[in-house]
Order: structure tokens, then sequence, then C-alpha cells
């Protein structure tokens, strides 16, 4: 019995004893196929690196169509010091992937396979991104103006990226409460002069690979794309801002009566051309200097004052009061004596030159008076002639689609029948429909060949492409504000061949009120600063200020400093060939007040440039067991 019970005792031993071995050797097992697939996963990892380095070394190796294999020393990997690791063999490929039109942005994909010998793998996908201007808050190719170099000085801050391909000066802080901010990422390719007087937020990097400014055929489709939605327009001259004779305005018509005139469907613009002979001063809204002839016309047309009738506040230019009717009309409403008599009128007819000087001379009056006001040629307020009285003044009754100078341009597509429910009487067939759901065409391009001038409320998502210069004159905002809101709704992108200006004129200028005689200073139009929402790049030159460094030095204070022009509050971005200049420490021109719009990096506008460069969008795991890289590649890239 007890040799029985010795020989059961040996033999659950020994099977215990071979458990536990068969145990170690399981784990040992297991260690080691945990430790394979975890490098096969690091190899996948190294290759999907490797193919993004090379193809943004070298931006054709990523194909416009299908996709390429990119080899490395035969797939075979290496580790730090050169040396090959055994047993793992890895593929890449590459193809643009996603939506292939570039309206919403460009992307593509990597893809690495690793494999051992036992043919195991692990499949690994990069999708990149290719980085976009829009991202940049300040980009510049040159950093100077008319050959002299221009510093970043303490008080300026930038909070977006920012890169240059020239060398980047920092003045020296002094005194200052703080120095030159850069609060994103920060790359030149060359050097920073002075960067310990930098505050650099992220650090920065010097001698970077250049970026290069987008070719023309990169944006060779936007005319066809513009040409879809109807709107590729011809502008009559392609020459500097003092030469623009077409202005595009934008506008928004609440089309469904929701009591939301932002909604994506109410965007539009309407775009106003002089005629042959009529002066540009007109479009502009210029102030002639000298008082001459051209001056006193231009003030009576563009400016007046607002005078409310029955309740209702309604403009009336210069040439309304020098109209007996529309004085006769004003008296019946109770309006007469003083208001009239201020204007310098007692009869009826045309004025002189010297009357006309003489009525904007007046306190209270057209120019001096706390009610006045300028506009743009071809503004529904200025349409004051018309054979009904009760037209006389205001926005929504006073539209004409043409007058003395020049007319507004028809839409040549479909009306859709909400507009011209809701819009303003007469205005429906002028106005260009920004989204699909009222313009099929609609791709989100403006195409001008030519020189343009712009202003208004954007309500969309838009690029503006012209051969000629983009002339600024007068605000320019979205309808939803994303630095108030933190919505990315709207989003513009102005793209000149040549540069982008803000006009000299009565609406971003001070104007003198009294002319030919002891000069008045005074601001005429509805806001005191001018405001650009926009990611502004200017592919040959410049954003500018026209006359930056003439007019007046004070009057119109920006946060504390007295300027003449007020403030620049740009929200966007800033491209550009070489800097621009926009003020002058004397005083003239504006004071900058630059904002970073991240919404135009999450939604850049639609088509606009690319840098060449990729960047991380998402990472993803694929199946190994099914993986086919010409179905995979198939699936991820839809028809165009």
């Amino acid at each position: 019995m007890a040799i029985i019970v010795t020989l059961i005792l040996t033999v659950a031993l020994g099977a215990l004893a071979l458990s536990a071995v068969y145990l170690a050797s399981g784990t040992k097992m297991g260690i080691g196929l945990s430790n394979r697939a975890a490098d096969l996963q690091y190899a996948a990892d190294a290759a999907l690196q490797m193919g993004k380095s090379y193809i943004n070394a070298d931006p054709d190796a990523m194909p416009e169509t299908g996709y390429r294999e990119i080899t490395f020393n035969g797939g075979v990997l290496k580790d730090a010091s050169g040396t090959a690791i055994p047993g793992v063999n890895v593929k890449v490929w590459a193809g643009p992937t996603g939506a292939t039109t570039g309206q919403f942005g460009a992307f593509g994909s990597i893809i690495a396979q690793a494999t051992d010998q036992t043919g195991a793998k692990v499949v690994r996908r990069l999708e990149l991104a290719q980085e976009n201007f829009a991202r940049f808050a300040y980009w510049s190719n040159r950093e100077n103006n008319a050959g002299s170099p221009i510093w970043f000085g303490g008080g300026d801050v930038i909070f977006g990226p920012t890169w240059s391909n020239d060398t980047v000066r920092i003045m020296n802080k002094g005194a200052l409460p703080f120095a030159a901010q850069f609060r994103d990422d920060f790359g030149t390719a060359k050097i920073i002069i002075q960067s310990d007087q930098g505050d650099f937020w992220k650090g920065y990097s010097q001698n970077a690979k250049p970026i290069s400014m987008p070719a023309p055929a990169a944006l060779s489709n936007l005319p066809a794309y513009a040409t879809s939605g109807r709107m590729n327009l011809n502008a009559p001259t392609g020459g500097n801002e003092t030469t623009v004779r077409m202005r595009i305005e934008f506008v928004n018509v609440d089309i469904d009566g929701d009591g939301s005139d932002t909604d994506p469907q109410d965007g539009f613009f309407r775009v106003y051309q002089l005629n042959g002979g009529a002066p540009v001063e007109w479009l502009r809204a210029d102030e002639v200097v000298g008082g001459n002839n051209a001056d006193v016309t231009t003030r009576k047309g563009v400016c007046g004052e607002w005078i409310r009738v029955g309740g209702v506040d309604r403009f009336f230019n210069g040439l309304a009061h020098e109209s007996a009717l529309v004085r006769n009309w004003l008296n019946l409403q109770g309006i007469s004596g003083g208001t009239l008599n201020n204007l310098g009128f007692t009869g009826g007819g045309g004025m002189s030159t010297t009357q006309v000087r003489d009525m904007l001379s007046r306190d209270g009056t057209l120019l001096a008076g706390n009610r006045s006001q300028c506009f743009l040629g071809g503004a529904p307020e200025l349409n004051w002639n018309l054979p009904v009285p009760l037209t006389y003044g205001g926005t929504s009754t006073t539209f004409r689609n043409n007058d003395a100078n020049g007319a507004w341009v028809a839409y040549t597509g479909v009306v859709d029948p909400r507009v011209l429910l809701r819009a303003p009487l007469g205005m429906a067939p002028f106005l260009f429909p920004l989204h699909r759901s009222v313009n099929t065409g609609a791709r989100g391009v403006i195409q001008v060949n030519g020189t343009v001038g712009i202003s208004g409320k954007l309500v969309g998502r838009v690029t503006l492409h012209t051969t000629g210069s983009i002339v600024i004159l007068d605000d320019l905002t979205y309808g939803t504000n994303p630095a108030t809101t933190g919505r990315c709704v709207d989003v513009l992108g102005l793209l000149s061949d040549i540069d982008v200006v803000v006009a000299d004129n009565m609406l971003n200028n001070q104007t003198d009120s009294w002319p030919g005689a002891s000069t008045q200073w005074r601001i005429v139009d509805d806001t005191k600063d001018l405001t650009l929402h926009a990611v502004v790049m200017a592919m040959n030159t410049s954003f500018r200020v026209e006359d930056y460094n003439a007019g007046q030095t004070s009057g119109n204070p920006c946060n504390g400093n007295d300027r003449g022009r007020g403030c620049l509050a740009l929200l966007g971005g800033l491209i550009q060939e070489a800097r621009g200049a926009v003020g002058t420490s004397a005083g003239t021109g504006f004071v900058k007040q630059y904002t970073y719009d991240r919404c135009a990096n999450l939604r850049p506008p639609p088509y606009f440039p690319t840098t060449g460069r990729y960047l991380d969008n998402r990472y993803m795991e694929i199946d190994p067991v099914t993986f086919n890289i010409s179905t995979l590649m198939t699936r991820l890239t839809p028809a165009p």
C-alpha cells in the first residue's frame, strides 16, 4: 500500500513539474510572440515616418492620382547605427486620398506593411493633410519694403504660426514693457538677428528648407470653378489701386424669413462697374485734393446726411439737396427752415463750386454734422432721384440697377424665388448666390480677371482670386465672427496675383469737411477703424496701405495710440511676397491690430493654395488579413 501511495505521489509531482515546464515555455513563447508583434508595429510606424519624410523632401513623390510604392533599401529597415534589422521587411505606398479637388483641403495617405519570416504582418495607415497657407498668421518671402529691411518691434504680437524665407530682425526691447512675442511655431529659411530680443513661446527654427509661393499652375483650375457658379468676372482694368473701376460688395439676405440673415444660404455678393467715362473717384469715394470740380462732384454724389422723416431715417446726398423737388417734399413732411437753410440752399437748381464748398464748410451740415456719412459709388443710399417721392432715402426702397456713373452687373443664373420674395425691391436679379442650395454650380470661388475693390459682410466660404490688385474700399467682415462666437462658419481667402491694398479714401481716412477754408478733419464712415476678416495672400508684392506715410498724424486713436486712421483690425492671416507698410511712427496710416483666425487653419478657404508640405492628420490600423493595397486605395479615393 505504501508503495502504491509513493508511486501516485511521484506521478503527481512529475505531472506538476512537467506542467511547470510547459507553463514556463508557454510564457516564454508568449513573450516572444508579443515582442515580435511589437517589433512589427515599430517597423510599420518607422516606415510611415520614412515615407512622410520622403514626400516632404520631394513633393513630386506624391502622385496626383492612384498610388505608388516607395522603396527603402530593398525593404530592409536599419537601426540608428545603420545596422539592418534582421527578419523584418517593409513595404510603403503613397497616394492622394479623400476628395481630390482640394476644395476642402488636400489629403494623402502613407500605407506601411511590415512582415517577418513567419509571415506575420502588421499594416498601418497615416493620413496626411497638405499644409495650407491659411494656417499661417504671418508668412513672408522677403522681410523688406522697397529694399529696406523691416524689424519686428517691442509690442508686436503674433498669435499663430509664423514663417519667413528671409532673415528676420528683432528690435532691441529697450524700455518697452515686453518684447516682440511669437506665441506659436516660428521658422525661417535663414537666420534671426537678435533672437534674444524676441519672446518665442514655442521656440524657433533657423536655416530650414524654404517654402515657395504657389506656382501659377497651382491656381489654374480656379477660373473653371468660378465659371461653374457664374462667378467669373472681367474687370475693366488690371492696374494698381488708383485704376479700380469694378467693386464687389458682399451682402446677406434672410431668404427663409427665419429671422437670421447669417445662415449659409443667406450669403450673396453684388458687382458694380463704372461707365467708360465715369470718374474712379466716384467708385472709391475719394477725397480729391485741391477742392476742384472733381472734388465737389464726388462729394455731392457720395456724401450727405441722414434726416429722420416720419420716424424713418432717410439719406440725402448733396445732389438731393440741390433739388427744389426734394426740398419741397421735405417741407411737406414738416422738415423745413433750419435744416434746409443750414445746407446753404435757398433756391432750386444746381449749385456753383463756391456754393458747394460753402455747404461743406457749415457746422451741422453735410460733412460737419453728426448725422453725415459717405458711401461708395453705386450704393443704394445715393439714389435719391426716383420719380416717386416716397422712395427718397433709405436702402430698402431705393435700389436702382444703374446711375449716371455706372451700373450693377446682372446675375446670369436663375433667380431663386425666395430671393425675389425677400431681397429689397429690384435687387434680386443683381445678387450672386454663394451657397449651393441657391446656386447649384457654386464652388466657393470668385474669379476676377483684373483689379477689383471689395467691401461688405460675408456669409459663406469663399476664395476670391484676381489677376490684378484687390483694393479694400471699406470694412469687410464675417456674418459670424469666430473671435466672438467661437464658431467656424464663414471664411474668406483673398488671393491676388499682384497685391492687396487698403484704399486711401473718405471711408478709410479722415476727410477735410471744410475744403477751401480752414481745415476741419472728420470721420465720415459708419465706423472709425478699418476691419478686415480674411486670409490675405499677395503673391507678387504686399498687403499694404495706400499713402501710408501721408495725411493726418492724429485725431483717430487706436488703443490709446493717437493716429491718423485709427486701427487696422485684421482677423485672419497674412501671406505676402514682401512686407508692406501700413503706417509710420510719426502717426500717419494705421496701427496694426492683427488677430489670428484658427478657423482658417481648421477649415481653410475653398481651393486655397498649399505649401507642398504634409502634416499628420490621422493614424489608423489596417486589418492585415484582408489587406490589399489596390482595393484599399480605390476605396479611399472616391471619383472626383
